[in-house]
């Protein structure tokens, strides 16, 4: 349905031409001899008046009488357009006739009776009845049974169609949510704010301010003409908000029992209860608006009168808490259902309710364990809003001595804090809750595995775990800490170049898994194992984990290790899970990895902390573009920004999601993006770190795409940063064979030596680390940066690796790579099978090749074209049928030349082709027949 009102019925209308029709068909109706009730069932400010203004006009045009109810004619809502028909008296019609009644506007009138009394006086003459109210269980039974219209708020996109109309397209925008929030789509509201304020347009702070003022006024003039105690139900309501019984809010509105059932139906006459028999306002907005109208001390007074009746009741404590909040008491259980209400209201995911709650339960004198879990939830509650403000009250979590009973959210608190960003503070507050008496052996483990966990992932200047400065606690006996209590020495610092061969060998040549101290202990970090152990075993076993993925070694055991950590973390450790699930996705462990990584993200959503989905998200997207999944990745890292926003992504996280934001165009062909998605500096403070080197990683290889100068420097610098921290596996960031590619393109007297110095560092740490991706990526990247035989080498090597590997992408750019370079090498015909492959490859993956694939197909979809060109008419002649399969003879026999003949042409053929006998012809000249 179109969302523009039709030309001359007025904003009011907009949205209703359904319902416009359906009264015009009634109309004909009753024209043509028949007769039919209408009930047009809206709340307050809906256009039922203008709706009914409508019908009197579509009925006299029809030839109908028109009538109203006694003393109320129909007339439009005050701030809309459109003319009320005239009032007429109630007579006995001599022609089918329409009476029109608005039922909010009639208190105290039954509204059938008229309509009876007429249709027995005009002796079964045509009657249309059309009634408007906010519940048709108010009208008593009609016949025949009515039509029900229902006008509901306006949609989404009407209330866009009235700004732009209005204001504008570009102004328009951006009031689209604040006019959504301040009006609830109620059309009187929005069309009496753009009223009061036209062209040019507000902000959406001042359009809300506006809106809510004149939502107020729409309010105060429907309660105007109600009865007293109408209205003190109504307020009684607005504070019950559904949680009273009937007789309750009756009686909170000092409302004697006989009057009840008379209060209800006028309160429900105004259209602003939810039902007749549901003693709640149909909209929080309206209670909002209407607890508003009243003076604070009545408004307090009301709340505390409400908080003593469910006291007496003995209701739930998260009630009072919702209602005390309005009050001043501090008597010493208001802190106690304050804390309840706001647990209630964090868990139902209104973070910005449980905040007020948390923070008055605070201020009213929480105290003992009570304190602790008021300032844990209320860091939950400031994650998705003021993740800053959360921080520092995890702090506080940690390190304030005298609050009891907080073991366990000092567990959480420092699981949070290390997830979210870790480093030297996180550390040293962990340090400080492990200290203290209070604090469970078990959980003090655990609290120095995190702060090694925090530590492990933070800045190099914050590192003191890989200079061997750990203090690490005895571990607590457990399946996992028999091979994590041996890993407190630092990982041996970058590979030195000039030792390792740089030709291509075969994968797998690596460090053995078992080569290190503790790799002997059998079932260490099993997930059958670690299912048993205690949570610090856990999340000791992710921080060895960790610490093996980024120094490049003993893969298996960091699999097992990971493997460990994410079976072993329990419910609610998410910081443990989410570096042993990225160690996994490093080590090629995909669906182990995957899996967790679902689990912890419906683990995360269903306790609310955003941080970890987020997290779990980003890391997801890391896995598929690992794989190859481009599309996927994208998918998941707009699911990541959509559930963080990015401006709450700690500043320690952010450059790693900005640098996978940069990769991810990169493989979608977009390197404008890839250097829009880097261009913002991350602050120096935070320079730093893996992320950070994974920034400038990333704009690195966004400057080599693009043809820029500073790739080298990007690169270089990132290299820098990672060795400095330890960090030489180049499954994490490969910066040393992309710095050999912008090396080698800058063509310097110097670039070959370093280039193959760079490639073979990186051949021998991958080799060291002995994952096949890492492995086949580091040889492609080798066969790009190389020339010659070298670089076939490379690339061969790289498609035979990667045949078994996760990185299914990967592969198919090694075909075509391959493809490409035999090209060059004048040897197409066996680089158009490559090609095939990387061609079916690609649509077994993604359904369509696309990339690098379609780029290098080109050029061998041009070589038939050129060939043929090359040769005469005579050889192409004798050339085209050799492709084709004829020999020699029976080529002479059919052009009529001898067999000398044919042979001179096809020596000459080959040359000028560059192929060296007849099997190069079907590709050369595009006679392929065997060709997919």
């Amino acid at each position: 349905m179109s969302p523009r009102p039709a030309p001359g019925r007025g904003r009011a209308l907009l949205e209703r031409a359904d319902e416009l029709a359906l009264l015009a068909q009634a109309v004909r109706e009753v024209a043509d001899g028949g007769s039919t009730t209408v009930v047009v069932r809206g709340r307050p400010g809906t256009g039922r008046s203008t709706l009914l203004a409508e019908t009197a006009a579509l009925a006299r045009r029809a030839g109908l009488h028109v009538v109203t109810a006694p003393d109320q004619a129909p007339r439009p809502d005050p701030d809309h357009t459109g003319a009320a028909p005239s009032r007429a008296a109630a007579q006995e019609p001599a022609a089918p006739v329409a009476v029109l009644r608005d039922e909010a506007r009639q208190p105290g009138t039954g509204p059938v009776e008229p309509a009876r009394s007429l249709a027995r006086r005009s002796d079964g003459q045509p009657l249309l009845y059309v009634v408007a109210c906010a519940d048709p269980s108010l009208l008593t039974e009609t016949a025949p049974p009515p039509r029900e219209i229902r006008l509901r708020p306006l949609s989404p996109r009407a209330v866009r169609a009235l700004l732009v109309e209005t204001y504008g397209e570009e102004a328009a925008e951006p009031l689209v949510p604040a006019a959504l929030a301040a009006t609830g789509g109620n059309p009187a509201v929005l069309c009496g704010t753009l009223h009061r304020w036209p062209a040019p347009a507000p902000g959406p702070e001042e359009f809300a301010a506006l809106a809510h003022q004149v939502g107020r006024h729409r309010l105060r003039s429907a309660l105007a003409g109600a009865p007293q105690q109408a209205v003190a139900l109504l307020r009684a309501a607005a504070v019950a908000d559904g949680d009273f019984p009937f007789h309750q809010v009756c009686e909170l509105a000092g409302i004697p029992a006989p009057s009840r059932e008379r209060a209800r139906t006028d309160a429900a006459r105004t259209g602003l209860l939810g039902s007749v028999t549901d003693p709640r306002l149909h909209d929080p907005l309206v209670t909002d608006r209407l607890l508003g109208l009243m003076d604070e001390g009545g408004r307090a007074g009301l709340h505390e009168s409400a908080v003593r009746l469910e006291r007496r009741h003995r209701m739930r404590q998260s009630v009072l808490g919702r209602l005390v909040v309005r009050t001043g008491l501090t008597d010493s259980w208001v802190p106690e259902a304050l804390y309840a209400a706001g647990v209630e209201a964090r868990r139902s995911g209104d973070e910005a309710g449980a905040v007020t709650l948390l923070e008055s339960a605070e201020d009213r004198g929480a105290r003992g364990g009570l304190q602790t879990e008021v300032l844990l939830e209320l860091a939950r509650a400031q994650l998705s809003l003021r993740p800053h403000a959360a921080d520092r009250g995890f702090l506080r979590v940690l390190t304030e001595p005298a609050l009891r009973d907080g073991s366990a959210a000092r567990l959480f608190a420092a699981d949070v804090l290390t997830l979210r960003g870790g480093g030297i503070e996180t550390a040293s507050a962990i340090a400080t809750a492990a200290s203290l008496r209070t604090t469970p052996e078990s959980q003090r483990h655990a609290l120095h595995g995190l702060r090694a966990l925090a530590l492990e992932t933070g800045p190099a200047a914050e590192a003191p775990l890989r200079s061997g400065a750990l203090e690490a606690p005895p571990p607590a006996p457990g399946p996992d800490t028999a091979v994590a209590a041996h890993e407190h020495t630092p990982p041996p610092a970058g590979r030195r170049s000039g030792t390792q061969d740089l030709a291509p060998s075969a994968p797998g040549t690596r460090t053995s898994a078992g080569a290190g101290p503790g790799a002997g202990s059998a079932g260490a970090g099993s997930p059958g194992a670690a299912a048993q152990a205690a949570p610090g075993d856990a999340v000791w076993a992710a921080a060895v984990a960790w610490r093996l993925c980024s120094a490049g070694q003993e893969i298996d055991r960091a699999r097992r290790l990971a493997a460990a950590a994410l079976a072993g973390a329990g419910a609610g450790r998410f910081a443990p899970a989410l570096v042993a699930a990225r160690v996994l996705v490093v080590a090629d462990g995909v669906e182990l990895a995957r899996h967790g990584l679902e689990r912890i993200e419906a683990e995360a959503r269903r306790q609310g902390v955003r941080p970890a989905v987020g997290l779990a998200l980003l890391t997801r997207a890391e896995l598929a573009l690992r794989t190859g999944d481009v599309a996927e990745a994208r998918s998941r890292l707009d699911e990541a920004l959509g559930e963080v926003p990015r401006h709450h992504w700690h500043p320690r996280k952010l450059p790693r999601l900005t640098a996978l934001d940069a990769l991810i165009a990169l493989e979608s062909g977009r390197p404008d993006l890839a250097e829009a998605a880097v261009s913002g500096a991350v602050p120096d403070r935070h320079e730093y770190g893996v992320d950070r080197a994974f920034v400038l990683f990333a704009q690195g290889l966004a400057e080599l795409r693009t043809g820029g100068t500073t790739a080298a420097a990007h690169l270089r610098e990132c290299g820098r940063m990672l060795l400095a921290l330890g960090c030489t596996n180049p499954g994490l960031v490969p910066w040393r064979s992309q710095l050999a590619l912008a090396t080698a393109r800058a063509g310097t007297p110097q670039a070959p030596e370093a280039t193959a110095r760079l490639l073979t560092e990186e051949l021998a740490a991958a080799r060291a680390w002995g994952s096949a991706s890492t492995v086949g990526s580091v040889h492609l990247r080798a066969g790009l940066a190389l020339t010659g035989p070298e670089a076939l080498a490379h690339l061969r090597t790289a498609v035979r690796v990667l045949a078994d590997s996760v990185a299914r992408g990967r592969r198919v750019q090694a075909l075509a790579e391959l493809a490409d370079a035999l090209f060059d090498d004048g040897r197409p015909g066996e680089g158009r099978r490559a090609l095939d492959q990387a061609v079916a490859a690609a649509r077994a993956d993604t359904g369509l090749p696309a990339g690098r694939v379609l780029e290098v197909a080109a050029r061998y979809e041009e070589l038939p074209r050129a060939n043929r060109a090359r040769l005469s008419r005579a050889q192409l002649r004798v050339a085209l049928l050799a492709a084709e399969g004829w020999s020699n003879k029976a080529i002479a026999q059919e052009l009529s030349v001898s067999l000398r003949a044919v042979e001179l042409h096809l020596t000459r053929s080959y040359r000028a082709l560059g192929i060296t006998d007849r099997s190069g012809l079907p590709t050369a000249l595009g006679h392929d027949a065997g060709r997919a």
